[in-house]
């Protein structure tokens, strides 16, 4: 039976898969709602980063283009009165550009209820699929192809599924700067233009012009020069000096 927006037909109380088709990618999720069309807690949303809620009665395996919800209505606790099923775009994307989005409800082989939205002109970023409730003790699907402005978090929010905050990026880590090769020089501080130990000294002192002069000997064994020839047996010591002034006299 193929619905229109608003329709719903009977549906039994059974497992049934509910089928999304869509002609991009979405992120499809369910939704365990209670008395008060919300849920009671985070185990009631099954969406990609939770694929099965607390008692394996709503199940989702997502391929491509394909999500498909298992949902054991026989299982289901007496206070649930609602399964939703949505989807929400990724990237900022709206509806719109997915060209095509339907849903499907199956019993094994058997397909029970579907429904096709018109998505031209539609600038929503999320959908109100579809849902099963429960009327009379008896289980029903509509399908609502309601449009959601906002994303997952906002969608699922409107649920009462308490979201946290995404953490604030980290500050980007500042690039290291390498610093520009400096030019070798030479230091001229390391070149010492002192004769710090110089061999003679150049200072001049009052004493200037005067000549000393140290005389060393030792004692020699045998007798040469002058002792010798005079048969001399002390210590004879002969000095002389040979001085040539700057202007050449000697």
């Amino acid at each position: 039976m193929n619905l229109t927006p608003g329709g719903n037909a009977p549906v039994p109380a059974q497992e049934l898969r509910v089928r999304i088709t869509s002609g991009g990618q979405v992120d499809a999720s369910a939704f365990r709602l209670y008395a008060d069309g919300k849920v009671q807690g985070d185990a009631d949303m099954v969406f990609y980063g939770q694929p099965r809620n607390d008692d394996g009665t709503v199940s989702l395996v997502s391929e491509g283009q394909y999500s498909t919800f298992t949902v054991a209505l026989n299982r289901l606790k007496p206070d649930v009165q609602k399964i939703a099923f949505t989807v929400t775009c990724d990237g900022g994307q709206t509806v719109s550009g997915l060209r095509n989005l339907s849903i499907d409800v199956e019993q094994g082989a058997t397909g029970l209820v579907s429904g096709s939205v018109e998505l031209s002109g539609r600038q929503e970023a999320a959908l109100i699929l579809g849902e099963f409730y429960r009327r009379n003790n008896d289980w029903k699907f509509r399908f609502v192809a309601q449009g959601f402005n906002g994303g997952l978090k906002p969608l699922a929010e409107h649920f009462g599924v308490n979201i946290a905050d995404e953490p604030a990026p980290a500050a980007p880590t500042p690039p290291v700067v390498t610093p520009p090769p400096v030019e070798t020089k030479i230091s001229l501080s390391k070149v010492s233009l002192t004769k710090e130990k110089p061999a003679i000294s150049l200072t001049k002192r009052d004493n200037f012009g005067e000549i000393r002069i140290n005389l060393n000997w030792h004692r020699g064994s045998g007798k040469s020069g002058f002792a010798g020839m005079f048969g001399y047996k002390g210590i004879d010591l002969d000095l002389g000096a040979f001085v040539e002034l700057q202007d050449g006299y000697k």
